[in-house]
This record gives C-alpha cells, structure tokens and sequence, in this order.
C-alpha cells in the first residue's frame, strides 16, 4: 500500500495503491489528508476483514441488480421472478440504474418514486417497487456494498383498498346458464360455493374430493407447488348443490388421480385462456359484469349471511381471522341487520327462478358410484 503524489497540468493529486483479493486498485484525492484518511482505513479494513464497516460503493445500481439476480432469483418461486423481472424493467433499471450505490440515500429515492408516480405508477405499484429495491439494497447492505439499506427510511404509500365485490346466487347461476361445457359450468360452481382461489381450484384431483374439499397445492405462472397461499392445507365443506354439480363430472371408470377441470389434452387448464374465452363470453351474454375473484367474494359473503362466525369463515376461506375481518367487516355488519339464510336455500332459490333444472340426483350418483 502506498501514497503517490502526481502532478499534471498544474494540478497535484494524491494516488492511493493497493491490493485486494489479487487485484491491484487504486483511488485519487484531491488532498493530501483525504488520501492520508483513505490509506488508514483501507489497513483498518484488512486488519479487521469481513467484520469492518462498510464503504459505501460507487458500483451503479443496474450492475449491482444483474449480480443479485445472478445470485438469488434461483431460490424464488417462479410468480416472484416474473413480478421483479416485470418491474425492474419498467419502474427501477430505466430511472436509477446509473445512479451508484453510494449516491442512493433516502433522499434520491424518494425523488425516484415522486417520479414514477408522476410517469403513471399507482400508488400499490411504487409500494411494490419500493419493495423490490429495498429488497436488493438490503442484499447489498449483506454484501457490503453499502452501510444500511436507505429504504427502510422511505414510508409507504397509502393504498385505497376496494371493497371486495360479491355476486348474488342469481347472478352466479346466469352466467353458468351461459356456458356450454358442464366442466366450466362445474368450476363456476366449485369457486363460488366452495371459495376456492383460481390457482387452488386448476390443480384440483378427484383424489381431493371427499365429504370435504382437501385444499393442498396451486398452479400458478406454470408452476405447481404443493402448498397453498399462506403454506396450510385446508378443508372445505362441500355443500349439496356443489356435491350434485361435481358428481356430473366425476369419472366412473378412470382413477382418482385425475384432474377435475382438464383441458381438452388433459393438462392442468390455462386460466388465462378460460378466462378470455369463456368467463368474458359469458359474464357478457348474462348481462353481469364481474371477474372470475368475485366468485370466491361471494362464497364468504354466502357464509357471512349464514350466520357463520369470524373463524369459521376464516377457516373455510384460508384467511387468518383478522384479514378475514377487516377485508368483510362491511358484510358481517349487514348480515347483523337483516336474517340469516342458508347457502343451500340461497342456491336452490336462485336455480327455481331461472328454471335450472338439475343436471342429475345426487342421491342417485352416489348409490351407483
């Protein structure tokens, strides 16, 4: 290690050289006692090794994001790198990735987000963005790069959070009356009757299917995994008309280990796919404007007015008890002030007025089956 005075064009600048990891470096100061500083805690730092406190890198943010992604995007789930990818594209790597990593404190990067918003980023969006960066900048922090990641400083946005939208029974059974194929008329059933999320119910074997639904694994971004959203498997209870609707389908002679809503060549059903080209057709020809989640919206909602107590909705619906109660707290205070009526009324109400004729007797499937 050295200090080397050098003189050019009438300027005296002071070069500090030394070695690290193999490699010869080398950092310029403009005084003397700056470089004097610099020489010390570079002996500092190989004295005390991996334990010393961390310079603040000039290393640009782009490079230091394509060696985090090298590094760990091999250990996320499949829907986490898309999600990241999608978003460093479009909100972080174009505004910060020539900005260094010791030139983003709290300060840069609130401006950043000022401007992303101002670009068209909604709030939720910049939340999710401001995650993604803090969680690269806290992998630098681990990495040494920097002293302490500068988001942890940055508060969140405020989100104004929609209330979830619910179906009545009517309209759930018009847009049934909509589609052809029994397996959608089926999964239409099984989402509002049963609650189960989209990725739950495209994985589903008739193996699942007992007194209860066995809710295990979910399908999502083309990836199967076997466990659900919040990693506990749990059971639904299946309700007669939902019993006689999936008794259409079961299979008398194949195994158990089907699948209960296939594609035509037998793979796990493409929801992007059956969304456009049957949800969309037939939400549109029964007059009733909805996304395939308010299915699951009208399932806690039937609940709800059942009468069913907080954990029992919070069971079936796989939410903890207080999510469960602050995302329907507006529909437990409804169904407080009116009366209490039965999943199964509330269906077979629905089927009379339209005339829906039931496909078959349940009684009679499962003394042949």
């Amino acid at each position: 290690m050295s200090i080397q005075k050098r003189t050019k064009g009438g300027r005296t600048r002071y070069e500090v050289r030394w070695r690290s990891e193999g490699s010869q470096r080398s950092r310029t100061f403009d005084r003397q006692a700056d470089a004097q500083a610099f020489e010390a805690e570079i002996r500092r730092r190989a004295q005390l090794g991996a334990h010393a406190p961390a310079e603040p890198s000039r290393e640009p943010l782009g490079e230091w994001i394509d060696k985090w992604w090298e590094r760990e995007a091999h250990g996320w789930a499949r829907s986490t790198r898309m999600l990241r990818a999608a978003v460093l594209d479009k909100w972080i790597v174009p505004y910060l990735a020539g900005v260094s990593l010791r030139d983003l404190g709290e300060d840069r990067i609130a401006d950043w987000r000022g401007t992303i918003r101002r670009d068209g980023a909604s709030a939720g969006t910049a939340n999710t963005a401001l995650g993604i960066l803090s969680t690269a900048l806290s992998a630098a922090r681990r990495a040494r790069k920097v002293p302490a990641n500068p988001c942890q400083g940055i508060r969140r946005l405020k989100v104004d959070v929609a209330r979830p939208r619910a179906l009545t029974p009517l309209d759930v059974e018009r847009i049934r009356q909509e589609m052809s194929v029994p397996r959608d008329r089926v999964l239409v059933s099984l989402l509002a009757y049963a609650g189960l999320r989209p990725e739950e119910a495209l994985p589903l074997r008739w193996s699942d299917l007992g007194r209860a639904i066995a809710v295990s694994r979910t399908f999502t971004h083309g990836e199967l995994r076997e466990r659900t959203k919040t990693g506990r498997i749990r059971s639904v209870e299946i309700v007669e008309p939902l019993a006689a609707d999936l008794d259409t389908l079961r299979p008398r002679v194949h195994g158990v280990d089907e699948l209960v809503f296939p594609s035509p060549t037998g793979l796990i059903l493409d929801w992007g796919n059956w969304r456009r080209r049957v949800w969309q057709p037939a939400t549109k020809a029964a007059g009733v404007q909805a996304v395939p989640y308010d299915l699951r919206h009208t399932y806690v909602s039937l609940l709800i007015h059942e009468g069913r107590s907080v954990p029992y909705v919070a069971a079936m619906a796989g939410h903890s008890p207080r999510v469960c109660l602050e995302r329907y707290a507006h529909l437990f205070g409804e169904a407080q002030l009116g009366t209490s009526e039965s999943m199964v009324e509330a269906i077979a109400t629905a089927r009379t007025e339209l005339g829906v004729r039931p496909e078959c007797d349940v009684r009679i499937l499962r003394a042949t089956s």
